[in-house]
């Protein structure tokens, strides 16, 4: 029996990461496989290293922390997608993630480069989660795609073909089978998936 084309948008925030599995169930429509809201913050450890807890201290020590925050990110990440493809089981082909894109060209590496800038100072948090979903998912071997954040619905029905009214009563169809909450952040993951799985399964 052939495996099921499934793809998953990715809505990140500070210390958390909604993830929305979409699967093309039926060959064509896209059904809501998985919701779930990845943690990314080890609640023993601060979560804004480079714009708030580390301001004042001395180099070695900011840098240190840092280091231990972004380990712990790092692996919870690793955690949460691993168990998604784990409860995807192996009826399901993963086509890979599709996230906003990054916040910032590259993640600062010290604390010192992220304090010479204050706007890299004010970015490198939010990315400091976005990074760690991304590379996780690399290195597991699932591509990671990136769609433009505000612009999903227009994007979803671009890919497939279809009008932005049939996107979006497909969205409202999907939140009552799936049932409250269907929260915006949902909705926003499940419409970048969708031209993932339009573009690389070939279906409109």
């Amino acid at each position: 029996m052939s495996r099921v084309p499934a793809a998953t948008g990715v809505s990140d925030h500070y210390g958390h990461a909604v993830l929305v599995t979409v699967a093309l169930e039926d060959g064509s429509t896209p059904t809501v496989l998985d919701r779930r809201d990845a943690q990314l913050r080890d609640p023993a450890l601060p979560g804004s290293p480079y714009h708030h807890d580390t301001r004042g201290m001395e180099r070695a020590a900011a840098d240190a922390l840092l280091a231990a925050v972004r380990a712990a990110v790092d692996r919870l990440a690793a955690t949460a997608l691993a168990s998604l493809m784990a409860d995807l089981g192996p009826a399901y082909v993963h086509l890979g993630l599709s996230m906003r894109p990054s916040p910032l060209p590259a993640l600062p590496l010290t604390t010192a480069e992220a304090h010479a800038d204050y706007r890299v100072m004010c970015a490198a948090d939010g990315m400091l989660y976005h990074h760690a979903v991304a590379e996780a998912a690399r290195c597991i071997g699932l591509p990671v795609h990136t769609h433009r954040r505000h612009h999903e619905i227009e994007d979803a029905a671009a890919a497939t073909g279809r009008p932005i009214p049939a996107v979006d009563a497909w969205l409202k169809a999907e939140g009552r089978r799936l049932g409250p909450p269907w929260r915006a952040d949902e909705k926003t993951a499940a419409l970048a998936a969708w031209p993932l799985l339009a573009r690389q399964a070939g279906v409109r």
